[in-house]
């Protein structure tokens, strides 16, 4: 280095302290960039979460709508206490046909236990 210019010496120097800056500032950047993405990653999950919440509350709201649909209706009561399977079967069978042609369950399978 003896050999060298004072301007070579110069260049020299500049480009080390500028290539030292260039490492240091990236992985910095790095680790700010991984920071941020964690914290959208959480975000995302976070309102992933809450919305498979509301969906479950909102069926279970339905759910419990129609059970207390069939539990009020006076000829599936009527078919009950007089064991008439048929009468039930119908009547179920015209409540599953309501539910499907007035909410958004269309391939719900309400009623296959009788």
């Amino acid at each position: 280095m003896k050999n060298l210019g004072i301007s070579s010496k110069i260049f020299i120097l500049s480009s080390v302290v500028a290539l030292v800056l260039i490492v240091i500032s990236s992985a910095i950047m790095l680790s700010k960039v991984s920071d941020i993405e964690t914290k959208v990653i959480s975000n995302k999950m976070n309102e992933l979460h809450n919305l498979l919440h509301s969906e479950i509350d909102a069926k279970k709201s339905v759910g419990l709508t129609n059970v207390l649909s069939i539990a009020s209706n006076e000829t599936l009561k009527e078919a009950l206490i007089t064991d008439n399977r048929d009468i039930a079967i119908d009547t179920l069978s015209s409540i599953a046909k309501d539910f499907k042609d007035n909410t958004g369950f269309k391939n719900t399978k309400t009623f296959n236990l009788i």
